[in-house]
């Protein structure tokens, strides 16, 4: 029963798990003032979209997808943490 409660909660999970991954991936590959200069575009996208959902789709369907830009927004925050913090001793 528990499990079907997070049913419609995955998505958005799935979204900040997903972004989260791609930062992660992304500071091992590219060098850090390039890596903050992308962060910080994925990080203004994400803001963006949640402003557009909010003011120009509207209700809940805005909502929806607001909560959908805020948590690859969070996970990009985070990906940016754990990727800045990592040591990249594989390069």
């Amino acid at each position: 029963m528990e499990a079907l409660m997070l049913a419609g909660w995955t998505p958005i999970l799935l979204a900040g798990i997903v972004a989260m991954g791609l930062v992660i991936a992304l500071s091992r590959k590219l060098s850090r003032p390039l890596f903050f200069k992308i962060t910080l575009g994925i990080a203004v996208l994400c803001v963006s979209a949640f402003f557009i959902s909010m003011i120009v789709i509207g209700g809940w369907e805005g909502m929806g997808y607001s909560f959908l830009a805020g948590a690859a927004l969070l996970g990009t925050i985070v990906g940016m943490a754990v990727g800045a913090a990592s040591d990249r001793s594989g390069s």
